[in-house]
């Protein structure tokens, strides 16, 4: 799945990323429960190395 992220300094500017995991994490409080599920569900992304991440459709050629 891919995402558009808005440039920080054009915001009208996206770059494509790559979620690469989702879940919920996990955080200490500080208020001796220790580690408990944190209650957002967060998206993983990375950047890809590719110029555009489009997928060209295997089909014939029209002519």
């Amino acid at each position: 799945m891919i995402v558009h992220v808005a440039g920080e300094s054009d915001p009208e500017a996206v770059d494509d990323q790559i979620i690469t995991s989702a879940g919920y994490g996990k955080a200490a409080w500080g208020d001796g429960y220790g580690m408990e599920r944190d209650p957002v569900f967060a998206l993983e992304r990375h950047w890809h190395s590719k110029d555009q991440l489009l997928i060209r459709p295997q089909r014939p050629r029209r002519t």
